[in-house]
C-alpha cells in the first residue's frame, strides 16, 4: 500500500501557512537593548555562521544568559519541561551523573561547547556558568555537525572576553544550605589581547533523607575554573584559547526505591541459594523498610557517591583570507575521570551495590572554509575525532543476604571493564543559494567514517575498588574484543521562501547517522561469549516550518511539523536474565508538531508560549522481539507538552526597575525503560512552576532577586530503572520546592 502520509502532511501545512503568505509586510524586526513592544532579533550559529534565528530553516531555539537567569535555569536539566519535544534527563542507573537526552523521542543528541563536541555522558547535565546563549537544534544535524547527531544538537556558547575592564559577581543563597558564588573578571592586556577569568563554587545539600544514617543524598558540590584569551593581532585574525577545569564531589544520587517485591522462589538467583531471592535472610518486607516514603531512603552508604574531574582546552582560530572567504580552525582536547558508587537497592543491606569508574580522553580537529557572495553562502570542511574510553564496573550482589553465594559477576576476578577506541573522520559541505530575492535553496552532504575498537578487561580486586588504583588483571580475558568500521552519507536539502519581510516558510529533508559498535562483556552465558556487534542506526526526517514576526514585530510565531523514519534502532536488550546487550530493533516512525511564540503585549508585559505534540511507534521489530512490540512508543517521548511564561518589567518613580517572571512547563506521562524482565518504568505527567522577582536600583551596578522553583512541590523522577533481582524500581528525584535570593554586582 502506498504511504500517502507525506502528501497529506504537505497539503495540511500548505493550508496552515496560506493565511501568512498574504499577511501585509510590517518592516524588519528592530533590535533593542531593553524590553519594549518590539521583539529583539536573536542571532544563532545553527549553520556555523551568525544569522537571525528567524532566517534559519531548522527547528532551533535559543536562550540568552538573561533568559536562563530569569527562568531559574542553573542546570540544563531545568530546560526539560520548558522546551517541548526535548527530553533532558539522567541516565537509567547513572542518574544525573550520566544523561539521557532525546529530541522528538530520538537519542543521538550531541552536546557542543564553543564548537567542541562533549563525548561521553558523564557530567553533561552541567551547571550553567558565564554563558552567552544556549542553542537547541531539533532534528538530525548530519551535515554541519554530524557527529552522531541523529536526534539533534545542543550548543553552549560562552561569553567572549570584553574589550574593557570589568568584573561581575553573583551570590545565591537558598534552601538546603544553598550557597553559590560566581566571579568573572575581564582584563584587557593591550589592544590585541583580551582575557577573561571565571571562578564558580556551587554547593547545596541533598534532598533525599536517609532513615538509617545522618545523610541527605543528592548534594551539589561543583567548582569551576576557566581562563579565556582572545588574541586579535589585526583585523583579519582572531584566535581564542580557553582552558577549563570542572570538578564535582558529591555524596551520591537523590535515589529512592519503590515497592520491593516479595521473594520469588521460581528464579534461582543468586546462584547457590535455595531459589528465593531473600527467603531465610531476615529481610523485613514491611512498608517502612521497602518504601520509607517520599523524599526518603533507607540507604546507609556513607562514602563518596560521585567524583568527577574534567579538563578541557579549546583553540578557535579565524582568518579572513578576503572579504568573501574565511578559514576557521577549531581544536579541542578534553579529559575526565568519573567515579560513581550506587546503592541500587537503597536499603540498609548490601543487596545490590554498584561501583563505576570511567576515564575518557578525546581530541578533535575541525577545519572550515566559509565563503560568501552575492547569492551563495557556503561552508565546507574536514573533521576528525579520536576518543579513548576506559571503564571499570564492580558489583556486589546479596553480600549480606547470602555471604556464601558467589557474586553474580562475570569474569574470574569479579570486576569487569572495557576499553573503546573510536576514530572518526568526516568531510562535509553545505551551501545556500538565493534562487530569487525570495527563495533560497540549501544543499548539504557529509561523509562520515568511524572505526570502533572495543575489548573487555578484567581487573584485580586487591585494592578497595571504590577508591583504589585500577589494576589490570592478566588472568582475565584481556584483549577479548574486536574492531568494526561504519560509514554513511548524510544529506540535507532545504527550500525556503520569504513571503515578505516578516514571514518565511521552508521544507527540508535531512538524515542522521549513529555509528554501531561491539558488545564486549565477557560472559559465557551470552552468545559468542558476549562479543556481539550491533549496526549503525539512521534517521530520515521530513520537516515543514513557519517563521514569522507579525503585528509590527510584537508577535513572533513559529511552527514546525515533522515526520521521521528511524531504522536499525539501537536498544539494550535482555538476552538472558540480568544480561543486557546492545542490539538493533528494526524500524519505527515519529511525527509531531512544535509551536513557539512570544507576544509583546505592551512595553512592559510579555507572554511566551510553546507547545509540542509527538506520536512515536515501532513499525518493524527486526531481530529484536523481547523488549519492544509493534506500536510501542519510544522511551522519554511524552505525547504532549507545553510551557508558558509571563514577564512584567517596569520602571519605578525613583529610577529603579522591577522585573517579575513566572514560568510553567508541563509534560505528559512517558516511559523511561521497557523490557520483559526489565519492565516498564513510567513517569506520570507533571508540571513545574517557578517565579522570580528582580529589583535593580537606579544606576544599575547591582540587582537583587527573590526566586522559587518547583513551587507546587512536584514529586518527579529524572531517571528510572527496573531492578529485576529486587522486583522493584529505583529512580532519582528532581529537586523539591526551593526558595532563594540572588545578588549580582557589576563593576565596569
Amino acid at each position: 500500500m502506498t504511504n500517502t502520509y507525506p502528501l497529506r502532511l504537505i497539503s495540511r501545512i500548505s493550508l496552515l501557512m496560506l493565511p501568512f503568505a498574504v499577511w501585509p509586510s510590517s518592516g524588519a524586526v528592530a533590535q533593542t537593548d531593553g524590553l519594549s513592544a518590539v521583539l529583539e532579533e536573536i542571532v544563532v550559529t545553527a549553520r556555523r555562521r551568525e544569522e537571525s534565528v528567524q532566517d534559519v530553516p531548522i527547528s532551533v531555539l535559543a536562550f540568552t544568559a538573561d533568559d536562563l537567569e530569569i527562568r531559574g535555569v542553573d542546570n540544563i536539566e531545568r530546560l526539560n519541561v520548558l522546551v517541548p519535544n526535548v527530553s533532558i534527563n539522567g541516565g537509567g542507573i547513572s542518574g544525573v551523573t550520566g544523561s539521557e537526552i532525546l529530541m522528538r523521542g530520538i537519542p543521538g543528541v550531541t552536546i557542543y561547547q564553543d564548537g567542541i563536541v562533549q563525548s561521553g555522558g558523564a557530567g553533561i547535565l552541567r551547571n550553567v556558568v558565564e554563558l552567552e546563549r544556549v542553542e537547541i537544534l531539533r532534528g538530525p544535524q548530519g551535515t554541519l555537525f554530524g557527529k552522531n547527531s541523529s536526534g539533534g544538537a545542543i550548543q553552549f556558547i560562552t561569553t567572549r572576553p570584553a574589550e574593557e575592564f570589568g568584573a561581575r559577581f553573583k551570590v545565591t543563597a537558598g534552601d538546603y544550605s544553598r550557597f553559590d558564588v560566581t566571579a568573572n573578571v575581564d582584563v584587557p592586556m593591550g589592544d590585541t589581547l583580551l582575557t577573561k577569568f571565571t571562578v564558580a563554587s556551587l554547593t547545596r545539600d541533598g534532598h533525599v533523607e536517609s532513615q538509617t544514617i545522618d545523610r541527605d543524598f543528592g548534594e551539589v558540590d561543583n567548582q569551576i575554573f576557566r581562563a579565556d584569551f582572545l588574541w586579535q593581532p589585526n583585523d583579519a585574525i582572531r584566535a581564542r584559547f580557553i582552558a577549563d577545569y570542572n570538578t564535582v564531589d558529591s555524596n551520591g544520587q537523590a535515589r529512592v526505591i519503590d515497592n520491593i517485591g516479595a521473594p520469588d522462589c521460581t528464579v534461582p538467583f543468586p546462584p547457590g541459594n535455595n531459589g528465593c531471592i531473600y527467603q531465610g535472610f531476615g529481610f523485613d518486607y514491611s512498608q517502612s523498610q521497602a518504601y520509607p516514603g517520599e523524599w526518603k531512603t533507607n540507604s546507609d552508604y556513607d562514602g563518596k557517591g560521585w567524583v568527577q574531574d574534567t579538563y578541557s582546552y579549546t583553540a578557535d582560530i579565524e582568518w579572513d583570507i578576503s572579504d568573501t572567504l574565511m578559514l576557521k580552525s577549531i581544536t579541542g582536547w578534553r579529559e575526565y575521570d568519573n567515579m560513581t558508587y550506587t546503592d541500587i537497592d537503597s536499603t540498609a543491606l548490601n543487596v545490590f551495590e554498584l561501583y563505576n569508574f570511567q576515564e575518557n580522553e578525546q581530541v578533535s580537529q575541525e577545519f572550515q572554509l566559509q565563503g560568501s557572495g552575492d547569492r551563495l553562502l557556503w561552508t565546507a570542511g574536514v573533521y576528525y575525532l579520536d576518543t579513548d574510553v576506559r571503564t571499570r564496573q564492580q558489583r556486589w550482589i546479596n553480600a549480606d543476604l547470602c555471604p556464601a553465594c558467589p557474586p553474580n559477576q562475570p569474569g574470574p576476578a569479579g570486576s569487569t571493564g572495557a576499553q573503546t577506541l573510536r576514530d572518526s573522520w568526516a568531510v562535509f559541505a553545505e551551501g545556500t543559494y538565493a534562487l530569487t530575492d525570495q527563495m533560497n535553496l540549501t544543499l548539504g552532504l557529509r561523509y562520515t567514517e568511524e572505526t570502533v575498537n572495543s575489548f573487555a578487561i578484567a581487573y584485580d580486586q586487591s585494592t578497595n575498588p571504590a577508591f583504589g588504583t585500577i589494576l589490570y588483571n592478566t588472568v582475565g580475558p584481556l584483549g577479548f574484543g574486536g574492531e568494526e568500521t561504519f560509514d554513511a552519507f548524510t544529506p540535507r536539502v532545504a527550500l525556503q521562501y520569504r513571503w515578505n519581510e516578516d514571514v518565511m516558510t521552508y521544507v527540508s529533508y535531512s538524515e542522521g547517522f549513529t555509528a554501531g559498535g561491539l558488545n564486549t562483556r565477557f560472559d559465557m552465558a551470552l552468545p559468542n561469549n558476549g562479543l556481539i556487534p550491533f549496526d549503525e542506526e539512521t534517521l530520515e526526517n521530513l520537516e515543514f516550518g513557519l517563521r514569522s514576526d507579525l503585528f509590527d514585530g510584537r508577535l513572533r510565531f513559529n511552527a514546525t511539523v515533522f515526520t521521521s523514519v528511524y531504522s536499525d534502532i539501537q536498544i539494550n536488550e535482555e538476552v538472558v536474565p540480568t544480561r543486557f546487550t546492545r542490539t538493533n530493533a528494526g524500524e519505527a516512525e515519529a511525527k509531531g508538531l512544535e509551536i513557539e511564540g512570544i507576544l509583546a503585549v505592551s512595553d512592559s508585559f510579555r507572554v511566551n508560549f510553546a507547545l509540542g505534540w509527538l506520536d512515536t511507534k515501532y513499525t518493524e521489530l527486526g531481530p529484536t522481539v523481547q523488549d519492544v512490540t509493534l506500536d510501542s512508543p519510544f522511551s522519554y517521548a511524552p505525547e504532549s507538552a507545553y510551557s508558558f511564561g509571563l514577564q512584567y518589567d517596569t520602571g519605578l518613580a525613583n529610577g529603579a526597575s522591577l522585573l517579575a517572571r513566572l514560568d510553567y512547563g508541563w509534560q505528559d506521562d512517558f516511559e523511561t525503560a521497557r523490557g520483559t524482565v526489565n519492565q516498564i518504568v513510567k513517569q506520570e505527567d507533571y508540571g513545574l512552576l517557578s517565579a522570580r522577582v528582580t529589583y535593580a536600583p537606579a544606576g544599575g551596578s547591582w540587582d537583587i532577586a527573590l526566586f522559587g522553583t518547583n513551587l507546587t512541590d512536584e514529586y518527579y523522577q529524572t531517571s528510572g530503572f527496573f531492578v529485576p533481582p529486587l522486583d522493584a524500581r529505583q529512580f532519582t528525584l528532581g529537586r523539591p520546592r526551593e526558595y532563594g535570593v540572588t545578588v549580582r554586582f557589576n563593576f565596569d
